[in-house]
């Protein structure tokens, strides 16, 4: 521990043996290192809570995009539908008009 406080030259001796300058100075580092750590857990919580809230929303845009694409596919398979539907009308009113083309002729015909 005290390596990662910044306190490489630790040993038995500064247990058995303090001296004031050097205990002061270690007890600086551990101190420091304590201030750090919880300086980096308390902006890793803020992180880690707003990674949440980001995949939360990511979350919710993929359920609204499956919706979304779901009800597309579906207006896809209705206007195929309604385009059968159209041709099948124009056909019969292409048929219609032909009948009304003869009927106008015929009545041509017999006008004259």
């Amino acid at each position: 521990m005290m390596t990662t406080c910044g306190i490489p030259d630790f040993g038995i001796k500064d247990i058995v043996q303090p001296n004031s300058k050097r205990l002061r100075r270690q007890l600086s580092g551990i101190i420091n290192f304590a201030k750090f750590r919880e300086e980096r857990l308390q902006m890793y919580g803020e992180l880690n809570a707003n990674r949440e809230e980001i995949l939360d929303s990511v979350k919710a845009l993929q359920e609204e995009n499956d919706r979304l694409a779901n009800q597309h596919e579906e207006l896809k398979q209705q206007t195929a539908q309604e385009k059968k539907v159209i041709e099948s009308f124009e056909e019969e009113c292409r048929d219609i008009e032909g009948q009304v083309s003869e009927v106008g002729r015929t009545d041509k015909m017999l006008r004259q």
